[in-house]
């Protein structure tokens, strides 16, 4: 994400506590129809606002944040989770912060959720000094956060905006409720697909054409972009050069929390001198929120996972034809516990080409090579290891129980396996040699394997 790296982006809106529970469901209460919830563990994370700003942070931003807060317990630890992230704050003071708590119980369902909302809102001081700090910085964006909590009231809106139209800043709104008016010249406006609805009612607007839609709404608010999220129907944009939409990255969903924000402030990319457009800034998007839906808790995407999904492939179809240029090489196994001879047989598999694509083998064909109880890791959680490591290229599961019909599709110029086979017991060498390809049998480190681990565990 180099274009994000030191620009200075100014996010104001609503901050969040987003407080979770853990526990485990077993029983009934006897004392009225309700679960009754085992706790096993607790979390707090950044929201609203807050989560925006650390995931420009996280992608290499110098962020500027400003809200309101309080002084009680859950603003204590709001304030202490932006300081462990680096984030600089600016937290005006409010009678008590908004807090969403969240009752999970295993394996990830969602019981409940307390909101302790805010509703404070800016004094005229405030607003005159936020817009001020505005012009006077100048940063890159302006992003404003509404989750209609009371920080981004209708003043606080307008004068914000303004401000930056006079000062020529780009802003993006994540709309949430009335007057929809307060978003008006906004560069972007982004929305989910209910609050979208809520604002064509509003306006009268007709629903039956997304485009359509999209387009009136650029017209009534004067911006220049009308971004809606669409949930698995991905990304709607309305731009100057029409309309587009980014589908959505495949996921299974685990929890939703927060995939607005990732988005809200990767559109920002869009705006960043030098930077990509619109429809690529969403796509972008798109990626980031994938992988956090995709995993339960409440921890960040890093650039590091961004960059090891791009490996993962699920078809050699999908490899980049730059990735074919060069000498191909490919290995294959379960790599199910990662350990010092998997490093050394991928390190000296990558040195024999341009490109090492490793077959992966997936949880069922594992099951059946290596038999009950295997794989200790799931084929995601093996598949991110795998893409993580500087050596690996792209990893391509495979259901079968050998890598033939993969090998056969890749065609690859060099085939590598450890030194437990020989190049006659090498699934694939016959073919790869036919081809004029060469096979490598890789020496095995001493005591490393897998199994050995597993063993070593149950003693």
């Amino acid at each position: 994400m180099k274009h994000f790296e030191q620009q200075h982006i100014i996010v104001a809106g609503d901050l969040m506590l987003d407080h979770y529970t853990y526990g485990n469901t077993q029983r009934v209460s006897p004392e009225a129809p309700c679960l009754v919830l085992s706790r096993t563990s607790e979390q707090y994370s950044l929201g609203g606002a807050t989560n925006v700003a650390r995931y420009l942070n996280a992608f290499g931003a110098r962020v500027s944040l400003f809200g309101l807060a309080g002084n009680d317990p859950a603003g204590i630890r709001l304030k202490s989770c932006l300081a462990e992230s680096g984030i600089n704050a600016t937290i005006l003071p409010a009678p008590y912060t908004t807090e969403k708590h969240r009752i999970i119980a295993a394996p990830g369902r969602q019981l409940l959720r307390v909101d302790n909302d805010s509703n404070a809102t800016l004094s005229p001081d405030d607003i005159k000094t936020l817009v001020e700090t505005i012009a006077k910085a100048h940063p890159a964006a302006v992003i404003l956060s509404d989750y209609n909590k009371g920080m981004l009231s209708a003043s606080a809106c307008r004068a914000i905006l303004d401000g930056c139209l006079r000062e020529n800043i780009p802003t993006i709104v994540d709309i949430k409720a009335l007057p929809f008016d307060k978003y008006h010249s906004a560069t972007i406006v982004k929305g989910n697909r209910p609050e979208m609805m809520s604002l064509a009612h509003t306006y009268g607007l007709a629903t039956d054409s997304i485009p359509r839609l999209l387009a009136e709404i650029s017209r009534i608010l004067d911006c220049k972009y009308t971004v809606m999220t669409d949930g698995a129907d991905g990304i709607h944009i309305d731009s100057p050069e029409g309309y587009t939409h980014c589908t959505a990255m495949p996921a299974k969903v685990c929890d939703v929390t927060g995939a607005g924000d990732i988005v809200t402030a990767f559109l920002a990319l869009s705006l960043m001198p030098a930077g990509v457009s619109i429809t690529e800034a969403a796509e972008v998007a798109a990626e980031v929120a994938a992988i956090k839906i995709s995993t339960p808790g409440t921890d960040v995407v890093t650039p590091m996972q961004l960059r090891a999904r791009d490996k993962i492939l699920s078809a050699v179809e999908e490899l980049p034809s730059h990735a074919l240029r060069g000498v191909t090489v490919f290995t294959n196994g379960c790599f199910d516990i990662l350990h010092p001879g998997h490093i050394e047989l991928l390190r000296r598999a990558r040195s024999y080409g341009d490109t090492l694509v490793v077959g992966l083998n997936t949880d069922a064909s594992v099951r059946r090579l290596k038999g009950d109880g295997r794989p200790v890791n799931n084929l995601r959680h093996r598949a991110q290891m795998l893409a993580a490591l500087q050596y690996v290229d792209y990893v391509i599961p495979f259901a079968d129980d050998t890598p033939s019909r993969l090998i056969r599709s890749l065609n690859p110029d060099v085939l590598v396996k450890g030194g437990d086979y020989t190049p006659e017991t090498i699934v694939g060498a016959d073919y790869v040699l036919s081809h004029g390809g060469r096979v490598a049998v890789v020496p095995l480190v001493p005591g490393e394997s897998s199994t050995a681990i597993i063993n070593a565990c149950r003693l």
